[in-house]
């Protein structure tokens, strides 16, 4: 108990070090937004992001202007400005505050599509059949793409951890740098593009190994009584977690392991000294195998930015021993897609906050 109670002030600590820094931080735009990126066509284009709370920001996009005020202990701060039809010429994002600029450049409108599932999705272009073929006509200015790495979380997020963005944001696709995108993505968007010849814009958010539990946003499990039974469970192993254990588990493991190679004592892994050997699958809530934990991190981090859709490619890890839950993964599937529809698109939501999935939905006996 006392380990609890201690790993609960040390959270809380950190989490108002980080409220602190937050408060206290230079002027920033939200990671989504970076140079050489595609902002979705037809809709409202909101930009934000922090600064010294009380600070007059102002921001210029293309031509137009607006003004915002930094608000609340974060500094939170937005503006929102006309919708635009696509448009291939390269447009600037300026926003100002004090003596503080943060210039963006070469950004277009189009579509944005964001390509979410597990390794499959996340599998790059360089690693597919032909890749040499495609990178000959990868030369493509106004194709797109920005990818998250791995970045779980036990709570939603507010923003993208620099070390999360590769290769610091947007990119264009050239025959150097589509090798690196999502292959799945490249191949849509190259083919999107072409045929619609305006920008297109793909985020690869996609997680390796990533379970479908941990694509459904957090509030969308209490919808159900099988998804929320399992949300219990999870909170539950949460509750009762132990670091310290945990690691301490792990490292009795790969000690035995060692001991059955017949390795020395001296080739042994170090004992730990915290938890400093867990890794986020380690971690109730905020594995990729656990409820919304790459929806926090990953996908939910960015709401308030519009897309076009998603294309969505994962399964395996939902259909592999005791994950194998049929059920539970049409309950699932139909509330992510709902949880998704309401958070990205809520014109299209209702009074409910989601759209259900067109059915008839196929009928599982187990």
């Amino acid at each position: 108990m006392r380990c609890r109670q201690l790993i609960a002030s040390l959270s809380l600590l950190l989490a108002c070090a980080l409220l602190a820094g937050e408060a206290a931080g230079a002027l920033k735009t939200h990671a989504i937004f970076t140079s050489n990126m595609v902002i979705q066509r037809d809709k409202p284009i909101m930009i934000w992001g922090w600064a010294d709370k009380g600070a007059k920001i102002d921001v210029q996009f293309g031509d137009q202007k607006a003004q915002a005020t930094a608000e609340g202990e974060v500094g939170r701060w937005e503006v929102t400005f006309p919708a635009q039809e696509a448009n291939a010429t390269g447009q600037k994002l300026i926003v100002k505050s004090a003596d503080e600029t943060v210039e963006m450049d070469n950004i277009l409108i189009g579509d944005v599509w964001v390509a979410n599932g597990q390794s499959n999705m996340a599998f790059s272009l360089d690693k597919t059949t032909n890749s040499d073929f495609e990178r000959t006509q990868a030369n493509l200015p106004l194709l797109r793409h920005f990818r998250i790495k791995t970045n779980e979380q036990a709570a939603l997020q507010t923003d993208i951890p620099a070390e999360a963005v590769i290769n610091g944001g947007w990119e264009v696709s050239t025959p150097e740098t589509a090798l690196g995108f999502s292959a799945i993505g490249y191949y849509f968007g190259s083919r999107v593009q072409r045929a619609l010849q305006i920008p297109i814009g793909v985020i690869s958010n996609a997680r390796d190994g990533a379970s479908i539990e941990s694509m459904v946003p957090a509030h969308k499990f209490a919808e159900h009584p099988l998804a929320a039974a399992y949300k219990a469970h999870v909170d539950q192993r949460i509750a009762a977690f132990d670091p310290r254990a945990k690691a301490l588990e792990k490292w009795q493991n790969q000690v035995n392991r060692a001991k059955s190679k017949g390795l020395p004592e001296d080739k042994w892994p170090p004992k730990p000294l915290d938890a400093e050997n867990l890794a986020s699958w380690d971690i109730p809530g905020k594995s990729p195998s656990d409820a919304a934990s790459c929806y926090n991190g990953m996908f939910g981090v960015f709401k308030g930015f519009n897309i076009k859709g998603v294309l969505f490619h994962q399964g395996y890890n939902n259909a592999m021993f005791s994950n194998c839950r049929p059920k539970r993964y049409r309950v699932l599937m139909k509330l992510m897609v709902e949880g998704w529809r309401g958070e990205f698109n809520p014109e299209r939501s209702g009074s409910t906050g989601c759209v259900p999935l067109a059915g008839p939905f196929p009928r599982f006996t187990a």
